[in-house]
């Protein structure tokens, strides 16, 4: 394979993990919000998300997705209701 053809491939590849994660850090740091939905995403102390939590909780979702969502299935057996990307980013989701 052309050495420049596999740079430019990796550069689309890892531009477009960058705008998705963004994107996703953006919408769950306003917790859902921009959909007009009444839930807010809160850490364990109350706080609203920071950044860091944001990009925590999307990474949980990542994870959450590619063991065929079971991570998402997880929250109908966990006491507290929460998916791994909650879990990992230590956030619930509060009703408002």
């Amino acid at each position: 394979m052309n050495p420049w053809r596999m740079a430019i491939e990796s550069t689309f590849f890892v531009l477009k993990w960058m705008s998705l994660i963004g994107i996703m850090s953006a919408w769950l740091f306003r917790g859902g919000l921009l959909l007009g939905a009444f839930d807010i995403v809160v850490t364990k102390d109350g706080e609203l998300l920071s950044p860091r939590d944001a990009c925590m909780r999307g990474f949980g979702y990542l994870v959450s997705i590619l063991p065929l969502l079971l991570g998402f299935v997880w929250m109908l057996v966990d006491p507290e209701h929460v998916t791994w990307g909650d879990k990992v980013s230590t956030t619930y989701v509060k009703k408002i």
